[in-house]
């Protein structure tokens, strides 16, 4: 969206949003407010995409509502379609398919995801959008088991996402990009292409990095560690472990780095720590369990089930192995909702489509 084609005040309200959004700062809700208030007084759809579109970031990444986040997503779609802001739709496409990842529903996330990067390819100037896509893709591929073509998709982001360093996202990206090279080389008993990946990181710590990126902190101390206990340093494994284990302090984080964290618990397993593993559970289990996220809950059953068999403690593998079970039936009912989602949002965008389309043959005529 350009934002010097706003009046002062609204692109100043504009920029704060930006400003906030990369902070979380929870002022963050009446910027949005004031800027709807603006964008719907002006009927303009650019700008209500625009305030929609971070309304559902917000609902994803501070407030943990999904019903909300994939309200506000489906609203933004509307307008920015209606407005031709190619920027924000492909954002809001890789956005929707990151969600169904995260629900286990990698075909619909797939889905979105390449009609993000259709939107992107179609775009000279959105080749940092490219580069987030690709990543998220890379992602899929990771959690699907398929290492090898995970990281070169990953490989291929990192050209892409240093493109752009204007935005708000762009260290946590690029810092989430080198970690997933970093632990899949790793995967991969390439350990030196894991001592790049971490080199890199190093040298972006080293840059002015907002305050928005500490989350990322979490990534760069899983790949730090498991490299460090790869190359045999138990001093640096367990400062690095002891400082992700502290760094768990929101229910924020926890969400919107969990599958980074199920990773090293499966790291950690496998190299038969378990205390770690415990502590890890202990700090993360309360808050996971008390949201409404079959997908996530199933992923903590998982590590608590293998946790209780290594520890050899039939009883609470079987009271897990219960749990699960009940889980499996939430999650049949979170997925049915993710399709039902993703087909009613097929059916708007048609409608929308066939609305511009038909106002543009009256401009013509």
């Amino acid at each position: 969206m350009n934002i010097d084609r706003y009046d002062s005040q609204t692109a100043t309200l504009i920029r704060t949003c930006l400003e906030q959004q990369k902070t979380l700062d929870p002022k963050v809700l009446k910027t949005l407010a004031q800027l709807k208030k603006t964008a719907t007084r002006k009927k303009d759809d650019a700008l209500l995409g625009f305030t929609y579109f971070y309304y559902a970031n917000v609902h994803y990444l501070m407030e943990l509502n999904y019903d909300n986040f994939r309200t506000y997503l489906v609203k933004a779609i509307s307008h920015l379609q209606k407005a031709n802001e190619p920027a924000l739709l492909g954002r809001a496409y890789n956005f929707i398919g990151v969600d169904a990842c995260n629900m286990g529903s990698y075909d619909v996330a797939y889905h979105y995801f390449m009609m993000a990067l259709h939107v992107a390819e179609t775009n000279r100037t959105l080749e940092y959008l490219k580069g987030v896509i690709n990543a998220n893709i890379g992602m899929l591929y990771m959690r699907l088991g398929n290492d090898q073509m995970a990281r070169q998709i990953i490989r291929m982001s990192i050209k892409q996402t240093v493109i752009d360093k204007d935005d708000i996202f762009y260290y946590h990206n690029l810092i989430s990009c080198h970690y997933l090279d970093g632990v899949l080389s790793l995967r991969l008993g390439d350990v030196k292409g894991a001592e790049r990946a971490d080199q890199a990181i190093a040298k972006i710590e080293k840059e002015p990095i907002d305050p928005g990126v500490t989350g990322a902190q979490i990534v760069i101390h899983v790949l730090r560690a498991e490299l460090a206990h790869t190359l045999g340093d138990r001093s640096l494994f367990a400062h690095h472990t002891n400082l992700l284990v502290e760094s768990l302090h929101s229910i924020r984080l926890i969400f919107d780095f969990m599958e980074d964290i199920s990773i090293f618990t499966r790291f950690l397993l496998d190299k038969k720590e378990l205390p770690y593993v415990r502590r890890i559970l202990d700090k993360i289990s309360n808050d996971v369990y008390n949201s409404d996220s079959a997908q996530m809950k199933k992923i903590v059953t998982d590590i608590e089930i293998d946790y209780y068999t290594a520890a050899e403690d039939k009883e609470q593998t079987f009271r897990f192995l219960q749990k699960k079970h009940t889980l499996e039936k939430e999650r049949a009912v979170e997925r049915n909702g993710v399709y039902l989602f993703s087909i009613g949002l097929i059916d708007l965008m048609g409608e929308s489509k066939k609305e511009t389309t038909s106002k543009r043959r009256k401009k013509t005529h």
